[in-house]
């Protein structure tokens, strides 16, 4: 999991693929404060912990917890925050 710049929109990218990963910080890590996650499961962590993430982009296809287990959880989750995130 990496953190990047405060100061821009927190946003959230889940993915097991490493090459997702890097072309996403390529494109995004200007315009936003990216965190990347390898896991499902490490950015259900970093959602339930971070109140400042503001969107979420998850891959479907994840090992374990996967990215519809993924929006299953945000959307069953009883803090306001989470539960709302944008569809």
């Amino acid at each position: 999991m990496e953190l990047d710049d405060e100061s821009q929109p927190r946003i959230l990218l889940a993915d097991d693929s490493k090459m997702i990963r890097a072309t996403a910080r390529k494109m995004l890590a200007d315009q936003f404060d990216l965190i990347l996650a390898e896991s499902g499961e490490q950015a259900w962590a970093v959602i339930t912990s971070d109140p400042t993430v503001l969107a979420v982009f998850t891959d479907v296809t994840m090992p374990g917890l996967d990215g519809y287990d993924l929006l299953r959880r945000i959307r069953q989750d009883e803090r306001g925050a989470i539960n709302e995130l944008p569809d």
